[in-house]
């Protein structure tokens, strides 16, 4: 069977492949902080809602450094992903309903950007120093510039399929979320990172001084 290619833990704790019988990963699933998990399969990526249900979904035998247990998981698509600027702007407005007094301000700025960026076809988001302590769960999709330094974020959302450049510099990320298999740069520099997510083949730019890093992924 399969589970004895299955291993956990190479690029971090929510990191978990299928390996085949000459060590070269097949396929890789990776939880992140906002509650997704991103399936990536031969240069293939897709992103799905994970929702924990003790009453319904299948059963199953988890296994990771040597701990094993029983849970019970439903994983649900992300079909009621927005797709018309409304669903955006619902999901975008009760983000910046939901802001504490003093990142209020810095949200409704973003979430005109947003709209702008949306409306107009704009490739680029630019929302750096913002003071944004976390974004909302869905960002434009056609973006493919997402620029948010110096803020004070700690995990980010799902990226955008598209996205060539990402730049997260001077945050206070921990992890990173799967990253999109067409990214040629990414500059993560200044944050607590202490592990890095698989890093697309076609990279050509990496900036990471700056983090508590220990080892590195394969680099492309």
């Amino acid at each position: 069977g399969w589970e004895e290619s299955i291993h956990s833990g190479q690029h971090g704790e929510n990191y978990f492949c299928i390996l085949d019988e000459d060590s070269q990963e097949i396929l890789s699933v990776t939880l992140d902080d906002a509650g997704n998990y991103t399936v990536n399969c031969q240069g293939y990526s897709e992103t799905h809602r994970l929702t924990l249900d003790t009453a319904q979904g299948e059963e199953g035998t988890g296994h990771a450094e040597g701990a094993s247990g029983t849970f019970r998981t439903s994983f649900l698509p992300a079909t009621t992903a927005p797709q018309t600027p409304a669903e955006y702007d619902a999901v975008w407005s009760a983000w910046r309903r939901a802001a504490p007094a003093e990142e209020s301000r810095g949200r409704a700025a973003v979430v005109q950007k947003m709209r702008a960026c949306l409306n107009n076809g704009n490739a680029v988001l630019n929302v750096g120093e913002s003071g944004l302590t976390t974004l909302p769960d869905c960002l434009p999709a056609h973006i493919t510039t997402l620029v948010i330094p110096d803020n004070n974020l700690t995990s980010l959302p799902a990226l955008p399929p598209e996205l060539r450049t990402l730049e997260v510099s001077g945050n206070q990320l921990t992890s990173l979320p799967v990253l999109p298999p067409g990214l040629l740069e990414l500059s993560i520099f200044s944050n607590p990172l202490t592990h890095l997510p698989a890093l697309p083949s076609g990279l050509c730019k990496l900036w990471i001084f700056g983090n508590q890093l220990t080892s590195l992924p394969v680099l492309p």
